[in-house]
């Protein structure tokens, strides 16, 4: 008898390496550290990359969890509504952590409570 898999296990219409994404993650995760490493090396009054320290920091958190993601064998289903992300959102951004209807959702609330201040 044949089992049906949860909806954040069904199988994607295009099949994806999650090998591929690891190396992706590693990757983007590599760049980041060593934009981090030359943003700290550069004095303040130089430090062209300050504005881009809060970004960097909040990209290498969203590396490190999607990395987390993978290993717990979370990866690629949507932190919010649990359903199965697009893969081809994964490629695109392999730290995604919402499905492209909950990030949606969830720009337009921040977007409103930005606006609300």
């Amino acid at each position: 008898m044949k089992r049906a898999l949860p909806r954040a296990c069904a199988a994607p219409e295009r099949r994806v390496d999650t090998c591929t994404l690891r190396e992706l993650l590693m990757r983007r995760q590599a760049e980041l550290l060593d934009d981090w490493a030359r943003a700290q090396a550069l004095s303040p009054v130089d430090d062209d990359l300050l504005p881009a320290r809060p970004h960097i920091e909040a990209a290498l958190v969203e590396v490190q969890s999607a990395l987390q993601r993978l290993d717990r064998g979370r990866f690629g289903a949507c932190i919010d509504c649990g359903g199965a992300q697009e893969w081809d959102r994964l490629l695109a951004n392999p730290a995604a952590a919402r499905c492209w209807h909950c990030q949606q959702a969830d720009e337009r609330t921040a977007e409103s409570g930005r606006l609300s201040h």
